[in-house]
């Protein structure tokens, strides 16, 4: 699976897709905690998180947690490492949104719907 243009996020494994989702939804996680959570080897997910850190989808956080033992960084999503554009049409309305990476809205615009018709309402989107 990818995602994005021009190359996009690099899952180009079932592994690194995993990894990417679970992160993404339970994050920020070690490595050893995304073994866990997901069954994946602790191999499997260094090899998953290599590239998706180094195309900087994934960053490592300083682990703030006293434990004994190799220290823990864990990852989490760059949510400024991509984002994406929606368009909804209504009858009278165009709305567009930008969203992060992490799904969160950065901007909202709203425009009026000046011509209904397929050209118009392209030049309307193309505007917004």
């Amino acid at each position: 699976m990818r995602v994005g243009i021009d190359g996009g996020l690099p899952l180009h494994s079932p592994a690194a897709s995993v990894v990417f989702t679970t992160v993404l939804t339970m994050g920020p996680l070690s490595r050893v905690d995304i073994a866990e959570r997901t069954g994946l080897s602790s191999a499997a997910v260094t090899k998953a998180v290599r590239p998706l850190l180094e195309a900087g989808y994934l960053e490592e956080t300083p682990d703030q947690r006293v434990h004994v033992g190799r220290p823990a960084s864990p990852l989490h999503v760059r949510a400024d490492a991509a984002f994406f554009v929606g368009v909804k049409v209504t009858a009278g309305e165009l709305i567009g949104v930008v969203a992060d990476l992490c799904a969160r809205t950065r901007v909202v615009k709203h425009r009026p719907l000046a011509d209904r018709a397929t050209p118009g309402a392209i030049t309307g989107i193309a505007d917004l």
